[in-house]
């Protein structure tokens, strides 16, 4: 139960730093989040090639479409919520368009398995997510037969517990055993 309340925890605190959390009822409450938009900002503006950005929250990649839009780069999101036809869409329009689609804002576990989208040399971790499986197979998208690039994997951190979490996911560990680290830590502090 302990642990349980530790991840709550510190998935409110990722939500806080990514710069929207959810209140009881399912609304949506806005945080400060300028650097993390900033450095996404400049990730894109900097890279050779198209930018996937994968973002765990719904709430969070809407905002950071409309920051990128703001800045006048073209960006779509999908997560669960966009249809297979609409998905389609977006898809093709990065992969083999060289028009204005140059940034893809995705909920991971939404595009972790079976597509190649070797027009992008570039994946921004927004935030860490706590399955590794899903993490593994999303930076995979980019790795792919047919890639021109060298590829980056750019994870954007502004908390201790987001240090812990992409250390434990680059290393192929359950985020389980960090929650279960933290309640040790807890209990050694009181």
């Amino acid at each position: 139960v302990l642990a349980v309340k530790e991840a709550a925890k510190a998935q409110k605190l990722i939500q806080i730093a990514c710069g929207v959390v959810y209140g009881k009822d399912g609304e949506r409450l806005a945080t400060p989040a300028g650097p993390r938009l900033e450095t996404v900002r400049e990730v894109i503006e900097e890279a050779g090639t198209k930018v996937i950005v994968f973002v765990p929250f719904v709430a969070v990649l809407e905002n950071l479409v409309a920051y990128l839009a703001e800045h006048k780069i073209h960006a779509e999101m999908i997560h669960g919520g966009v249809s297979k036809s609409e998905r389609d869409r977006i898809l093709g329009d990065f992969q083999h368009s060289d028009g204005g689609l140059r940034v893809l804002v995705a909920q991971p576990a939404a595009m972790s398995h079976g597509l190649t989208l070797t027009a992008a040399n570039t994946i921004v971790w927004y935030a860490p997510i706590t399955s590794a499986d899903i993490f593994e197979q999303a930076n995979a998208r980019i790795t792919r037969p047919g890639q021109k690039h060298t590829q980056f994997i750019v994870m954007i951190e502004g908390t201790e517990i987001e240090r812990k979490y992409y250390q434990r996911l680059k290393d192929k560990q359950k985020v389980q055993g960090l929650l279960l680290d933290l309640v040790k830590d807890s209990r050694k502090a009181t």
